[in-house]
């Protein structure tokens, strides 16, 4: 790696020397991970028999995630939460929290009535009730009159 070490006067704080790059610039770590999403979509579009080892241990570790996450807030913010109450401010913090969720929620309808208006009204076919009955009756097997 084209790492230079700078062990003179300018070192930064904690003792640890600073390193400086020369030369490419770094790839940031969003770009390795949409590249490797679309790999990965393109590997399961292309190979979906032999991946579907894989597609059932991703589809387990998401549930698994999905399942944890919710404890592991709640376990993280208790403390801060008790730390409020002590202090007298559990009633800012409550109303900060609503109005964070009314802005979200009102934030989420726009967004809905914005997709809603550009995609205009839903397109439903019109069924006559009438001849649906009939339609399905005649739609099974017909039986054969002939004998072989």
């Amino acid at each position: 790696m084209p790492f230079v070490r700078n062990s003179g006067p300018g070192k930064q704080a904690g003792g640890q020397a600073s390193r400086q790059r020369i030369g490419k610039t770094r790839v940031p770590n969003y770009v390795w991970t949409f590249l490797a999403l679309l790999s990965g979509r393109a590997a399961g579009g292309l190979l979906p028999g032999p991946l579907a080892p894989v597609v059932t241990a991703t589809g387990a570790l998401i549930r698994f995630i999905v399942a944890v996450v919710p404890v592991l807030i709640l376990v993280a913010l208790s403390p801060a939460v008790a730390t409020l109450v002590r202090r007298g401010l559990a009633g800012r913090f409550a109303g900060a929290v609503v109005i964070w969720y009314v802005g979200t929620s009102v934030l989420a309808g726009a967004m809905a009535l914005l997709a809603s208006a550009h995609a205009g009204p839903p397109q439903f076919e019109i069924l006559d009730l009438g001849t649906l009955g009939g339609e399905l009756a005649n739609a099974g097997p017909k039986a054969s009159t002939t004998m072989a």
